[in-house]
């Protein structure tokens, strides 16, 4: 923990990891790391979900794997990759998050590339798994650690950034895929995307620094620590949260919206192939969604950081089951390309809010104790995938799917409204 003692003097500042000393830097070092938490979770967490939107018919059609099966893959993979944040959490809080975010990179793209090696659904899963387990590592939940730790202030705006990288890869990375699996084929393509996550691996050993003390600087870019709010922090410890009730409602509230949203923005592509596009244009409007889904992270976090983050939770849910329902009605070209990207930006929201209300309704200095915990019910994400691959199996339409998808939104939204924010550790500083 930073000591709060008052400071005679500043401490000069300390050399770049570059080796340059910048009385005032241009651009506050948390910003750089911000961006570069994007670009971890663009490469790894973001092409894990994504990514299947490209890849799933080629798969279904090279090796017979049905849109069950690879829907299970998709489950089983999702379900290992946030079953694992328990222990990641507690990694974290141990190691370096610096070596963390390396160590994931580069097993990160080594499980990409294997992905292209099989035609075993099993060892494709396995593999899958890896990818999304240290998703968490060079970006998820790390990440947000990071960011927790170098910002304060501006800390939703800092998250919305951070996360960003998830939904540009839902904009950027299909469509890469696409291009190469015409061009060269799946294994080709996993291993052009392996070998990019891997190159990660320095840049995160080389940039990352855990806390801005370490180059002699302040969160927010200021001159001195903020204050602390009732001694710091919230006793967040595994036993303690197993008697808080928030916890369970916050966590599985955010648990259903993020299935939802994540199996609508993982299965776009073949969604609007389904209503009448053709792959390209599915492709591109899919890619559109994404984008806008990136985009609106850092409007909802700037949102956390001028309101209270649980009223920005509510509307998150509710406005991600309204567009659901509407996504459901007859469309032309032109209101079909609207309703998509207002989808696609009601989604974006669940990142960047997650962390913003876990760091408000459980204290800073206790976010990676408490977010391990409310992370843990993400685990329901896994359930996604096969709700739409049995819908699309069942009917051939993906209709039946997001029906079930309102209705476990709709139960998330009213999960929330049992949080009593006057217990939030923030709530005296929540009029912001």
């Amino acid at each position: 923990m930073r000591s709060m003692t008052p400071q005679t003097s500043p401490a000069p500042p300390a050399p770049s990891p570059s080796g340059r000393t910048d009385a005032k830097p241009a651009l506050f070092y948390g910003w750089k790391l911000s961006l570069l938490c994007a670009l971890g979770n663009l490469m790894l967490q973001g092409s894990a979900m994504y990514g299947m939107n490209a890849f799933l018919e080629p798969l279904s059609a090279n090796y017979g794997w049905s849109r069950t099966s690879l829907g299970v893959s998709m489950g089983v993979a999702a379900l290992g990759g946030f079953a694992s944040v328990p222990l990641l959490g507690t990694i974290a809080m141990r190691f370096s998050l610096r070596n963390v975010m390396a160590v994931g990179a580069l097993v990160g793209g080594a499980s990409f590339v294997l992905m292209g090696q099989t035609q075993n659904i099993v060892l494709f899963t396995v593999f899958f798994c890896l990818t999304w387990i240290t998703g968490q590592c060079c970006g998820g939940m790390v990440a947000n650690a990071l960011v927790c730790n170098w910002f304060v202030r501006r800390r939703g705006r800092a998250f919305g950034l951070a996360n960003i990288g998830t939904s540009f890869s839902g904009a950027t990375i299909p469509f890469l895929a696409l291009v190469c699996i015409s061009l060269w084929g799946t294994s080709a393509a996993y291993a052009v995307l392996g070998c990019a996550a891997m190159l990660l691996a320095p840049l995160c050993y080389a940039l990352v620094r855990d806390t801005p003390a370490q180059l002699g600087l302040h969160p927010d870019g200021e001159r001195q620590d903020p204050p602390q709010h009732r001694g710091g922090g919230d006793d967040c410890s595994i036993r303690a949260m197993l008697h808080r009730p928030e916890a369970y409602y916050i966590g599985l509230a955010f648990g259903l919206g993020l299935m939802c949203a994540s199996g609508v923005m993982s299965q776009l592509k073949p969604r609007f192939t389904e209503l009448g596009l053709s792959s390209y244009h599915a492709m591109i409007l899919s890619c559109a969604s994404a984008l806008f889904s990136g985009l609106s992270k850092y409007g909802w976090g700037w949102f956390c950081d001028r309101t209270n983050p649980l009223l920005v939770a509510r509307v998150t849910l509710l406005s991600n089951a309204v567009m659901l329902a509407v996504s459901l009605l007859p469309h032309n070209a032109v209101t079909l390309v609207i309703s998509s990207i207002i989808l696609g930006a009601c989604c974006g929201g669940y990142w960047t809010v997650l962390p913003a209300i876990v760091s408000y309704y459980f204290g800073a200095n206790s976010f990676l104790a408490a977010y391990r915990f409310v992370s843990f019910f993400i685990i329901l994400k896994s359930l996604a995938y096969p709700i739409l691959g049995l819908s699309y199996d069942m009917t051939g339409s993906y209709n039946s799917g997001y029906m079930v998808y309102i209705g476990l939104i709709s139960l998330g939204f009213i999960l929330t409204l049992l949080v009593d924010g006057k217990k939030a550790h923030d709530w005296a500083g929540a009029a912001r």
